[in-house]
């Protein structure tokens, strides 16, 4: 049985760690609570008030009211500086220069706002810094007024990045009108302390109550200027996402933390969540219509770091809106408004998306793995190559019509289906439109199209997983030189693992050599008919394949990512009019004479072994000069595997080496003497690359 927690008084308590599944905490005070690392799946806080407990809040108040009345004391001095240099001769110790220095505080000041409103809060860092730089320099090079003026620049830079930090702070802990009552405080404190350094101790031609006047006006810009950046901080805006982050941090100090906890499917509707800590928390499914204070919390990376996938989950309405690109996965999106929205591209995997309203949204590329999109509305959406699997739930689905392509001006109504424009699906009849589509793997061939390598690999693929049943059931043109092949499965199929496989094992084959991708398909009727097949579907827009692919299962078989080997019938070729053999020969001969012949624990060195394995293939009478070829090519990349550092990419070479004559012995009789030869060989030469055997 669930806990229930709801409407009771939890400030300040500690849940660290525990199960709270399905726990009631509706109506609850939350804030101050302790939830970090634990097991909140299926909790229910709604209406719950999060954040910080009002002593905490006051306390931290407090200290930003003092900082902002010390503040106020260093933009007096600020604004009074200026007047100062340009009138020496003005009562005051320290300021004997000339109005050159007045002049350039005044076009420093210019001169960093300008930075920091247009280029961010970044610029205003480097600023700090390169002021700091050439204050040091030009009051050595030059002397006081230089250093002067360099020096001016940081007290104005850090000056404002502490009103900045204090207005955000104070907007962050408490409502933005706590802001502005801190950028009120900061001028009023400043006021005074103009008021105080004016009266008794300035002697200016001007006039003490024209220098009173002048000096507030210029704290008065100065401390609007840099409260207008604090405030598009707290709205969001990413030039100042920095001070945004810090003022967070600042003011998630002992608020309610969800930090690392497991929310998946928690519902926060109507929740107060000002300063609660949710780093690092798991977000599935998590419910947040109508939370209130959301951007003020502590986000980490999760989706609501981004103000529009924020603003998504929180109003349930994005209608006419562009999400391109956008990462929404896992987010619960149920009964939601997205009517002539775009996600091209977009992941939406695993989001709930029931009962949403779809109607018109252009889903081109949008991947919809695992998506819930029970009972949505898809009347008029554009599916271009949508990313749903077998795990798409498209369980009463309601549409009219479908579009298969997105419009243009040319052809506003792309692929319709049904064809017939005054057609529409009849009730279900959308789901078994859309079935075969949803069991369909797209493997999509962008440039540089190869299509022996596609053969082989997909002949490779059938034979690996023969309970995928792979079926080519259409083949479509992109671009100029671009390949989409989509291949039916068995429902219980994975997707995923098969296109990284096939996907390895095509860029694979494509690193092959030329002549090495010959010999695989020299004996292969069946290879080399789909090659023709794939080359003509290159030449021409869209062409349907129906029948069982591949039914034969003896031939290639290529491992994901590891050798090639059981090259059963396929050798033997001989293709020593495409390359010459002796031209190979000397080519590895002066490539092993490079490595060095050391010798260690008297066993024979890498050079040695590759030498005497050159000389047993080329003697090899039971090869062909195409199978020398391809065997002299992977003695070759042995011989490269010496000269390369990174593992990863030395297991490969030799992986690969290693399938090549795997296969190719196989081929031969069991009493060519070649294959003994080289059983005995290869083994050492492992041991002398550090490979294990």
């Amino acid at each position: 049985m669930s806990l229930d927690f709801s409407g009771q008084n939890l400030r300040g308590r500690s849940f660290e760690g525990q199960n709270l599944t399905g726990a009631n905490f509706s109506g609850a005070d939350i804030r101050g609570a302790n939830f970090s690392n634990g097991n909140l799946e299926g909790a229910n806080f709604t209406e719950a008030k999060a954040g910080l407990q009002k002593r905490w809040a006051i306390v931290l108040l407090i200290f930003l009211l003092i900082l902002s009345i010390a503040i106020g004391y260093f933009s007096a001095i600020n604004a009074l500086s200026p007047l100062l240099y340009l009138f020496p001769e003005n009562g005051v110790p320290g300021f004997k220069s000339n109005s050159i220095t007045g002049i350039s505080i005044f076009l420093i000041y210019a001169v960093f706002f300008y930075i920091t409103i247009r280029y961010g809060i970044t610029a205003v860092a480097w600023f700090f810094l390169v002021s700091v730089s050439v204050t040091a320099f030009l009051g050595s090079i030059f002397g006081t007024t230089a250093g002067n003026v360099a020096g001016s620049g940081t007290i104005i830079a850090g000056n404002s990045i502490a009103i900045i930090f204090t207005v955000s702070t104070a907007g962050v802990v408490a409502k933005d009108i706590t802001g502005k009552i801190a950028s009120v405080v900061i001028f009023l404190a400043s006021i005074v302390f103009i008021y105080q350094f004016t009266i008794p101790f300035i002697d200016i031609p001007i006039g003490k109550i024209a220098v009173f006047l002048i000096t507030s006006a210029v704290a008065f810009i100065v401390i609007s200027l840099n409260s207008y950046i604090a405030f598009q901080a707290l709205k969001g805006n990413e030039k100042f996402a920095l001070i945004r982050s810090v003022a967070v941090v600042f003011g998630t100090i002992k608020a309610t933390s969800f930090r690392g906890a497991d929310l998946t499917d928690a519902n926060f509707t109507q929740a107060t969540l000002a300063n609660s800590n949710l780093r690092n928390a798991k977000l599935t499914h998590t419910r947040w219509v109508k939370s209130r204070h959301l951007d003020r919390a502590r986000l980490g990376n999760s989706y609501l770091a981004d103000p529009k996938i924020r603003q998504l989950v929180i109003t349930l309405n994005g209608q006419d809106q562009n999400y391109n690109g956008l990462n929404l996965e896992g987010v619960n999106l149920q009964g939601i408004n997205l009517q002539d929205a775009k996600f091209v591209g977009s992941n939406l995997n695993h989001a709930t998306l029931q009962d949403a309203n779809l109607s018109r949204a252009v889903l081109k590329q949008t991947q919809l793995d695992g998506t819930n999109l029970t009972g949505a509305i898809l009347t008029g959406a554009y599916i271009e190559d949508w990313g749903i699997t077998g795990t798409t739930d498209l369980t009463d689905v309601q549409c009219e019509y479908i579009f298969m392509r997105v419009p243009t001006k040319e052809d506003p109504n792309p692929l319709r289906k049904p064809d017939n424009l005054r057609e529409s699906f009849a009730e279900g009849e959308f789901a078994d439109f859309i079935q075969p589509f949803k069991d369909t793997l797209d493997l999509y061939h962008r440039q540089d199209v190869d299509p022996r390598a596609i053969s082989i690999a997909l002949k490779n693929l059938s034979q690996n997983h023969p309970n995928a049943n792979l079926e080519i059931v259409a083949m479509e043109k992109r671009g100029q030189n671009s390949l989409n092949l989509k291949m039916r499965t068995a429902p219980t199929a994975d997707k995923s693992e098969l296109s990284a496989e096939y996907f390895a094992d095509y860029n694979q084959i494509k690193a092959l050599s030329p002549e090495a991708r010959l010999l695989l398909v020299d004996k292969d009727a069946q290879i080399r008919r789909f090659e023709q097949m794939f080359q003509t579907a290159l030449n021409q827009p869209t062409f349907n394949v129906q029948g069982d692919f591949m039914p034969e299962q003896s031939g290639i078989n290529i491992n994901a990512g590891k050798s090639i080997g059981n090259i059963s019938g396929l050798v033997g070729g001989d293709v020593s009019g495409v390359v010459n053999l002796g031209t190979v020969g000397r080519n590895l001969t002066t490539a092993i004479n490079q490595l060095p012949n050391e010798l260690e624990s008297n066993q024979p060195s890498l050079r040695n072994l590759l030498t005497h394995l050159q000389k047993i293939i080329e003697d090899a009478t039971e090869l062909s000069a195409g199978e020398k070829i391809v065997l002299l090519e992977q003695v070759n990349a042995l011989t490269e595997a010496k000269q390369v550092t990174e593992p990863e990419k030395k297991r490969t070479l030799v992986q690969k080496a290693q399938g090549m004559f795997e296969g190719i012995l196989k081929s031969l009789p069991e009493t060519a003497k070649i294959a003994e030869s080289v059983n005995k060989l290869l083994p050492m030469i492992l041991k002398a690359l550090g490979i294990p055997t």
